[in-house]
């Protein structure tokens, strides 16, 4: 009896005690913060060859990460700077300049290593070396992902929408076209697997865009009757012979033009279809890292001179990619703002590219290091008589002064660019010309 007269009483005491504690409370979550602070300065020579262009431009982008648990976790991006309007950082605008926006908002569950989903304002990047589409350029695209590894065996399965058309001036102007297609989406699947020697990839990627698309902007008054497929298909191989690292990869695309303009400049109806070959070679010796790169997309031209060769996604909406390794033909960190203008995508407009580069860089000591790179770039097919198919030769160099106790980094260089006849010349007198073209440039960051 006395036994169960305690049970009672401590029965008694802890309902007593629990209604006069408050609740539990869940932990908060654990912040951590990144960002990247930039001070890029640089002197260019124009794109006519007739004078220079000089500036200083400040780009901050600031991560906030929150950890509830080991299941769920956030990562939001701004940015405040001189990034473009558009799609890619879904901006607020001031006087019509980019000056602060979201760059990523993103959402993570992991249910396990294998499955894990991730909703938002993804970046996400191919696994083609940055040719079709790059999250470290800017395209982060509404998204809905699953994702994971099994050890052996990986995948990437997402839907994303690169594009919403009906805006309220098409309301306005075409209230048919309310009911028509008139959205850019995309379905991305990619799968992997790395259990023995090599490892193995494949991607598909399919767009729909609607008939007439400018980048990424749906052009208002028009009534979309129908959605263009688009699609990309990809294979990719690398392993590691001797600390040698090798990779290779080949895509195939399929774009229905329609009476697209913008990117796809044109007004016939052709397709376009092209296939893109890349491989590339990186290793070490004696403390300097080397690296090797060679890439051919296939060109074409149609009776209206326009390029209908290859094209990857990131023309397809006006985006761009790291994928090479000089400044002005190509562009490295430090030339990417302001400097892009000459910048060549792998498919050269539809026209075709041919490309070998190289690069070399070594630390010096714990502060001092330094890079150099050489491109060569050749067009598949002519654009225009007054136009040949030698691009360029592309020189990089630089050095890079990291404080000590801190993410803080300089970085100083220069590049020189002997262009082609007819490439990058925007007066018509020097059109048929071929010229010099030089930057050298700072970037003062803090990236953590």
């Amino acid at each position: 009896m006395k036994q169960m007269k305690s049970i009672i009483g401590a029965a008694v005491a802890a309902v007593c005690m629990s209604l006069l504690l408050p609740p539990a409370v869940q932990a908060e979550p654990v912040a951590s913060f990144g960002g990247q602070y930039r001070l890029n300065s640089y002197y260019l020579s124009d794109k006519d060859g007739k004078g220079t262009t000089q500036a200083a431009r400040v780009r901050i982008r600031q991560n906030i990460d929150l950890k509830f648990s080991e299941s769920f976790d956030t990562h939001l991006q701004f940015n405040i700077g001189h990034i473009r309007d558009g799609v890619f950082n879904h901006n607020l605008n001031h006087n019509g300049n980019a000056s602060f926006g979201i760059r990523h908002a993103v959402m993570n569950y992991h249910f396990s290593k294998a499955l894990n989903l991730t909703a938002g304002i993804v970046p996400l990047s191919d696994k083609f070396g940055d040719t079709l589409f790059s999250g470290d350029w800017d395209f982060n695209p509404i998204t809905v992902a699953l994702l994971g590894d099994t050890g052996g065996f990986d995948y990437r399965i997402g839907y994303f929408k690169i594009s919403e058309g009906s805006t309220e001036q098409q309301k306005t102007a075409d209230p048919a076209s309310v009911d028509k297609v008139d959205d850019v989406d995309a379905y991305l699947i990619d799968l992997g697997t790395g259990t023995g020697a090599f490892d193995v990839g494949v991607m598909g990627l399919l767009i729909t865009a609607p008939d007439h698309l400018s980048a990424v902007t749906i052009a208002p008054n028009k009534a979309f009757a129908s959605s263009n497929t688009n699609y990309w298909i990809g294979g990719r191989i690398g392993t590691e012979v001797s600390g040698i690292k090798l990779n290779a990869d080949v895509v195939y695309a399929s774009v229905d033009r329609g009476t697209v303009t913008g990117a796809l400049t044109g007004t016939t109806t052709d397709d376009r279809q092209g296939v893109q070959v890349r491989g590339a070679a990186s290793g070490e010796i004696n403390g300097v890292s080397w690296g090797l790169l060679a890439l051919w997309t296939q060109g074409d031209k149609d009776t209206g001179g326009n390029g209908t060769g290859f094209i990857t996604p990131q023309s397809f909406v006006g985006s761009q990619g790291y994928w090479g390794k000089t400044g002005i033909l190509n562009v490295q960190g430090p030339t990417d703002t302001g400097m892009d203008q000459n910048m060549l995508r792998t498919d050269n407009d539809g026209y075709g590219l041919f490309t070998i580069q190289g690069s070399l860089a070594t630390s010096f000591n714990d502060n001092f290091s330094g890079y150099a790179a050489v491109s060569y770039f050749r067009a598949g097919k002519d654009r225009s008589a007054t136009q040949t198919k030698n691009i360029g030769t592309d020189f990089y160099a630089q050095i890079k002064y990291a404080f000590d106790d801190s993410p803080l980094a300089l970085e100083v260089g220069g590049d020189v660019a002997a262009l082609g006849v007819g490439h990058f010349n925007s007066n018509v007198a020097a059109a048929a010309q071929s010229r010099t073209a030089y930057a050298v440039f700072s970037r003062l960051q803090a990236e953590f």
